[in-house]
């Protein structure tokens, strides 16, 4: 497990004064008109969903008192950031977060150059890619500005002293005018640079697109494509390595341009002409009824019915009325998909030797220290968790498509070196899909072998790095595939571990794009831990859902999927087979037994399917299982649940203790089998039908003035809609319009669960003092609507509406 975030720190002092009415007046005198309702309010203000390749994107732009009144994210240099760094790392908002960083409020910074190289994170697509910007420089100020000065409006380059390449938008004065430039430096340093041929009023908007593209640059202004000199052609290509962002850059200049910005972004792919107009004017914007939601029919990523997945973590399946509790309470979930590896779908899969059975104890390699494995024995013996008890008598009567992690890093029993391809990869893919039948369908070769401080790899020299992954892999994954074809109904899909857009920029440099470059696989493995100290019911819910990171999920998925590009592999191959609630993926607050655990749970599935996923699993099931004080988070008491100084991220109750774990409990009423928190989540997208193979997720625009606690999804649904509103206000009902495109009439199936209906009632009382958790989401069908649908949310609820 790892924390799958990105550090996002504010400048306070910049924030400050970044932030002005609609008729500012900068220190220096500068005055400034607001972007009008194209910049900073329009049907395409979610560009990070829908705009062609989007996958980091800063709004820079703060609502007012209504939906018109925006003001323009402004910066007058110059800014010096903290420890004089200004000379290495200019000035202005920079760092490598990306994803929406919502109205501006968590603009990403870096304070210093130690944290500059920690913050890193956004990767390139080497060959082609858009940047793209509402700018407005000023040409004048009380400051004289000779003709000719040039000044940066965003750069994307890599971390100095270690790679060459970047991407820069320029602004030149020229006497009353403002002239733009792009500038491309391809891997060894080489720059080519462009620049408008006519320059534009100063002191006033407009949208500036830089482009690049298989050896020709490009720039557009308002819209139109501009003309330029220089040289439009370049060769190379940017290096396949972390870059890190800088807007409003003023390094060291005596002669800053006063600049507002807006809207700024970066995209995968070199935007055309017509993209770019429709960019600049993209019609008729949407009338977005107050308080509510207006649903698009305008198509974002494939839904997968294997997002509902969970993994096994060990679950004691010993006797037949085990596995029966265990099957119905799955059932009841929803669960579509499994992540297995024979009782240890984590950390344990590089330890473990697959061959086990209640008369043939696993054998496995006990981490001590790296490239030292002891030999062990006797693991998951009375619980009976192996291959030949849980497949056939778990997944396969549950139709569950299955995915196995392959041990790439031991070879137990004898525990002296690395993975062996034939014993650990193609053996077992004989026996599970050939042999057996047991058709496994996605295969993970090793579990975060980028994390080489947690992930046993005895493969000598250089364990868990790219380096020796390329040497090593590709032989399981010939192997394994050969095998695989004794089978033809049952094609197996095989990925590696992958980790991009982290807080360490080593794992993606060091492991990461070089096994991308080298490795053979169909996909890549991404582990999602959002949740981070302190946690609090912010965390999930309004008002600090921005500043937690969570948003950035489905910022992280597309810089993967950028990645992807880079090397040829299909955007969409990213199976997220770890995530859960717990802060640093380590830890568990009272927050995982509380009310609040369901909307997270339906927020993160839903950027998954918004960004494609095919395959993602919760971990885990079980166990523990319980409301257990090991691993227990003190950083969450501020969440809300009624019990305290415990906590669970299971989705199924049981028993069980489980392996690691003191038995240091708490009876909170649980009964055998009952669906925890989370597992409501998965129930309520299952149970309404949202989430059905091959749909689309579909682009939504709320209210964020008058309604900043709600957030809103939707699918299509064959030719209907479906919808999810969130409501995180914790202690009021709200009453939401729901505007559809196109359809003005019809009926609807509504299925909820909240805190007032669901969770509260169940809370201790009488003398038991134990909770009541088996009341389930409340369905109400073939409700009747004309003109616009409009239910009434209850305080901390997931609401699934399905019309028809």
């Amino acid at each position: 497990m790892y924390k799958a975030i990105v550090r996002a720190m504010v400048f306070g002092s910049l924030l400050f004064a970044a932030f002005r009415s609609a008729t500012a007046q900068s220190p220096s005198g500068f005055s400034f008109t607001p972007p009008a309702a194209n910049q900073c309010q329009s049907q395409w203000d979610k560009f990070y969903e829908n705009e062609p390749g989007v996958y980091a994107f800063w709004a820079l732009c703060e609502p007012g008192g209504s939906p018109a009144a925006y003001k323009a994210f402004d910066y007058v240099g110059p800014y010096d950031l903290p420890g004089n760094e200004y000379a290495r790392y200019a000035k202005g908002v920079s760092g490598g977060a990306t994803g929406p960083v919502s109205d501006g409020e968590t603009g990403a910074s870096v304070a210093d150059q130690g944290s500059a190289l920690v913050n890193q994170g956004i990767v390139m697509n080497t060959r082609s890619g858009s940047l793209a910007t509402w700018v407005n420089a000023g040409a004048s100020g009380t400051t004289a500005l000779p003709t000719g000065y040039t000044t940066t409006v965003m750069t994307i380059q890599n971390i100095d002293g270690l790679h060459l390449s970047k991407v820069k938008l320029g602004a030149i004065r020229a006497g009353s005018s403002i002239c733009y430039n792009g500038t491309f430096a391809n891997s060894t340093g080489t720059s080519y640079t462009i620049q408008t041929s006519s320059c534009y009023s100063g002191s006033a908007w407009h949208r500036v697109v830089f482009t690049w593209n298989a050896g020709t640059l490009a720039l557009f202004v308002d819209g139109a494509a501009a003309t330029v000199t220089g040289s439009s052609t370049y060769t190379g290509s940017l290096d396949s390595f972390d870059f890190f962002y800088i807007l409003f850059d003023e390094c060291c200049s005596s002669f800053p341009i006063p600049m507002s910005m807006a809207k700024s972004l970066i995209a995968n792919a070199a935007w055309t002409s017509t993209e770019v107009g429709t960019d600049y004017s993209p019609g008729a914007f949407a009338t977005i009824p107050t308080g509510g939601v207006y649903v698009d029919w305008t198509t974002l990523g494939k839904i997968h019915k294997d997002v509902l997945g969970y993994a096994d973590n060990g679950e004691d399946i010993s006797t037949s009325a085990k596995i029966n509790t265990l099957k119905t309470s799955l059932t009841k979930m929803g669960a579509t998909s499994l992540r297995y590896a024979n009782g240890y779908a984590g950390i344990g899969a590089d330890q473990e030797k697959w061959q086990s059975s209640a008369t043939n104890p696993m054998n496995y390699c006990d981490y001590s220290s790296q490239g030292v494995g002891t030999p062990k024995t006797g693991v998951n013996i009375a619980n009976a968790n192996n291959i030949d008890n849980y497949l056939p008598n778990v997944a396969q009567p549950l139709n569950l498509d299955i995915g196995f992690t392959v041990n790439y890093g031991s070879n137990p029993p004898t525990c002296n070196g690395g993975g062996d391809p034939t014993a650990n990869g193609s053996a077992l893919v004989t026996y599970t899909n050939v042999t057996h039948k047991y058709n496994i369908k996605y295969w993970e070769i090793g579990n975060e072998q980028f994390s080489g401080g947690s992930e046993l790899d005895l493969h000598t020299p250089n364990p868990n790095t790219g380096s020796s992954y390329v040497a090593n892999e590709p032989a399981f994954y010939t192997g394994m595939k050969a095998a695989a074809a004794a089978n033809p109904d049952s094609p197996i899909q095989i990925a590696i571990p992958a980790a991009i857009s982290m807080a360490d920029t080593a794992w993606a440099e060091k492991f990461t794009l070089p096994a991308m470059a080298g490795a053979q696989y169909d996909a890549v493995v991404y582990h999602n831990y959002p949740i981070h100290d302190p946690t609090t019911d912010g965390d999930t819910l309004y008002p600090d859902y921005v500043s937690s990171n969570l948003t950035r999920t489905l910022g992280q998925l597309k810089t993967m999927q950028t990645a992807m590009l880079n090397f040829g592999k299909s955007a969409g191959a990213i199976w997220v087979t770890e995530w859960d609630g717990d802060p640093s993926g380590a830890k568990w607050s009272r927050q995982t037994l509380g009310a609040a655990e369901p909307i997270f749970v339906v927020s993160q599935l839903a950027q998954y399917m918004m960004a494609g996923v095919p395959y993602a699993t919760w971990l885990g099931v079980t166990p523990p299982g319980l409301c257990t004080k090991d691993f227990y988070d003190t950083g969450g008491e501020t969440a809300y649940n009624w019990w305290d100084g415990c906590g669970s991220p299971s989705l199924i109750y049981t028993d069980e203790v489980g392996q690691g774990f003191s038995g240091d409990t708490v009876n909170v009423g649980f009964n055998l089998g009952d669906l925890m928190p989370a597992a409501r989540g998965f129930q309520l997208l299952s149970e309404s039908g949202f989430v059905r193979e091959n749909e689309r997720m579909l682009r939504t625009q709320p209210d964020a003035v008058n309604a900043p606690w709600l957030l809103t999804y939707a699918a299509t649904h064959g030719v209907n809609y479906a919808v999810i509103l969130i409501n995180r206000d914790s202690n009021n009902s709200r009453n939401v319009p729901v505007y559809l495109k196109n359809r003005t009439s019809g009926h609807v199936d509504v299925y909820s669960y909240n805190r007032g209906t669901q969770y509260d009632p169940t809370q201790p009382t009488g003398p038991s003092g134990l909770g009541n958790w088996e009341v389930d989401p409340t369905v109400t069908t073939n409700v009747a609507w004309s003109g616009m649908y409009t239910p009434t949310l209850a305080p901390w609820s997931v609401t699934v509406l399905m019309f028809h």
